[in-house]
């Protein structure tokens, strides 16, 4: 039996609920969004994101696959791109580790 999949710590909300180009959509979760906001934008090692979202680096980098997957399936065969609920936890307050350009927003 899988075990219960545990809340992460995501500080991306997005401004728009979906991506629009094509026909056919593919979804995006939040801890996705996240992971690839952390390593592929910000520059964040995956043990600095990992640590950041309070996983594991193996966990880190099984959503940071799929993530760039779900991602490259927008861009080059332009598929919509839907942000999906996860099992996250949105920050109302600002990061600890004061490197989050959307907690420095705030």
């Amino acid at each position: 039996m899988a075990r219960k999949s545990m809340v992460r710590n995501v500080c991306f909300d997005p401004a728009h609920p979906m991506f629009s180009q094509g026909e056919s959509s593919a979804g995006i979760t939040l801890e996705e969004a996240e992971a690839l906001r952390l390593c592929d934008l910000e520059g964040f090692s995956q043990e600095q994101a990992a640590r950041f979202m309070r996983v594991s680096r193996p966990t880190l980098q099984r959503v940071l696959s799929r993530a760039r997957k779900v991602s490259a399936m927008a861009a080059v065969l332009g598929v919509k791109l839907e942000y999906l609920p996860g099992s996250s936890n949105i920050n109302s307050r600002p990061c600890e580790e004061r490197v989050c350009v959307y907690c420095r927003l705030k």
